[in-house]
């Protein structure tokens, strides 16, 4: 199975980085499946957010891209 291209991983955290910049620096988890055919890999950036009135949050990002850097959809917890 293939590896995901670095700069792959480097243009998603760039667009993660922008959308969200609480998340800024975090280092992605990484996984890979098989749909169809198609190499699929799921990038998951998650950190503990401070909100109004002094509480926490985890806040998850998801990117969801294909093996040739194309981004299926990115999805965030609230």
């Amino acid at each position: 199975m293939s590896k995901l291209n670095p700069r792959h991983i480097a243009e998603a955290k760039r667009i993660v980085y922008g959308q969200f910049p609480e998340l800024d620096g975090l280092k992605p988890k990484i996984s890979k499946t098989e749909r169809a055919g198609r190499t699929i890999y799921t990038l998951a950036f998650q950190a503990t957010v401070s909100v109004e009135g002094g509480h926490q949050m985890r806040r998850t990002v998801r990117v969801t891209m294909d093996e040739s850097g194309e981004i299926i959809k990115i999805t965030s917890s609230r």
